[in-house]
């Protein structure tokens, strides 16, 4: 009975898995099949039939006595995590994967809820909360070093802010085909006592390890963000020199074609014989466009070769 289970081994539990005690998941089986019913303060209870009740002590003992099935928040009320979670429903050893890139990256991690045909949950846990969106940036980089294919896991937190929840470790999974399994980790003996007791002597990874590779990959997302952007804009966006319109066209071309309130003259990006590129002046700055469909960095290229830039 879990009554005999010490007060610090639950606490233990609960700082490590537990993001709110206002909001989680009650699992009920249907004849329809799985419900899960949230558990929050202004929700409607369904006419009574599953009144609130936030988590606590007593809530937990019940889950590990298996009267109840719990899913716990993957975030906290300021989007934050205790940990990262990848969950996959089969038997393709992807979980294997991940947890062999962790390893070499020196991080701890838990395998649980295994079973014949599902290779089942893998824990990171955090030595305190960290943004979803930093746990989840991380956990795509992982993905990637571990060749695992995002649509193939599931990762939780799965939002950088919306809710979501996933099966609390060591409850019995309500799912026919798992048979009320319980959600075993795979390493210490199976009864409740000695997986609490081992989850408590577990190492909690550094959260600011997680952090700075999470805020290192997103300053590379931006860097190659501005990268594309670089390559995609207009070649008369500030790369140009400050040469008036006539000074540049008349660099290209020894008598220049006026066009309206620019010049005309061959492009040098291509073999051109019919002036196809205009120049003139913006309000503060060169604009350059090629008729004949060259794109704009390849002018810049160019104009760069020659000279003009």
């Amino acid at each position: 009975m879990t009554s005999e289970i010490r007060d610090d081994l639950i606490s233990s539990y609960v700082s490590r898995f537990v993001n709110q005690t206002k909001h989680w998941g009650k699992h009920v089986l249907k004849a329809g099949g799985l419900d899960v019913y949230y558990q929050k303060p202004e929700q409607n209870t369904f006419g009574g039939r599953y009144p609130y009740e936030a988590v606590s002590h007593s809530l937990i003992r019940r889950m590990l006595d298996a009267e109840i099935t719990c899913s716990w928040a993957a975030i906290d009320e300021g989007a934050n995590s205790r940990w990262l979670c990848f969950d996959s429903d089969v038997a393709s050893g992807d979980i294997d994967k991940i947890a062999d890139v962790l390893r070499r990256w020196d991080f701890a991690v838990l395998k649980e809820g295994a079973r014949p045909g599902r290779d089942g949950h893998l824990w990171l846990l955090f030595s305190h909360p960290l943004p979803a969106k930093a746990i989840r940036r991380f956990a795509m980089e992982v993905l990637a070093h571990a060749g695992v294919k995002p649509e193939n896991i599931e990762v939780f937190p799965k939002h950088d802010r919306g809710y979501s929840q996933i099966r609390a470790p060591l409850s019995v999974n309500l799912k026919p085909t798992a048979n009320r399994i319980r959600g075993w980790f795979e390493v210490p003996p199976k009864d409740v006592v000695s997986q609490l007791e081992w989850l408590k002597e577990q190492q909690l990874n550094d959260s600011y390890k997680v952090d700075l590779v999470a805020q290192r990959l997103f300053a590379l997302d931006a860097s190659r963000c501005r990268q594309r952007a670089a390559s995609q804009r207009p070649a008369n966006i500030s790369d140009l020199k400050e040469r008036p319109a006539a000074e540049v066209a008349r660099m290209l071309e020894e008598r220049p074609k006026k066009s309206g309130s620019g010049w005309l003259v061959r492009c040098p990006a291509h073999e051109d014989d019919r002036a196809s590129l205009k120049i003139h002046d913006g309000d503060q700055r060169l604009l350059v466009t090629c008729f004949a469909g060259c794109a704009r960095t390849e002018i810049l290229k160019a104009l760069r070769q020659r000279g003009v830039v």
